[in-house]
């Protein structure tokens, strides 16, 4: 095998495991909650900071205004609206 063909290999390699890495690393973010919204399997909670966040589930948050919370999630937009998709959601 020559020697580009490896270090083609190799860089590809390489390059998936960077962005394997990069969507791995999550990181908490903290806000205080405005107002919930709850709908058929999505709950739509809306910031102070002015952030959407969506979960997608149907059980009942024991969450209200004015708590403090930290989560993780992945930004989207849809609709021409950002928003979070939040993967795990903590009381603070």
């Amino acid at each position: 095998m020559k020697l580009s063909k490896i270090l083609f290999i190799t860089s590809l390699f390489l390059i998936l495991s960077l962005t394997f890495l990069v969507e791995a690393t999550e990181k908490e973010i903290e806000g205080t909650i405005s107002s919930i919204a709850y709908s058929n399997n999505k709950i739509t909670i809306y910031l102070e900071e002015g952030t959407q966040l969506v979960i997608f589930d149907d059980k009942i948050l024991h969450l209200k205004k004015g708590d403090k919370i930290l989560f993780i999630g992945k930004k989207e937009v849809y609709r021409r609206t950002e928003q979070i998709i939040v993967d795990k959601i903590i009381l603070k």
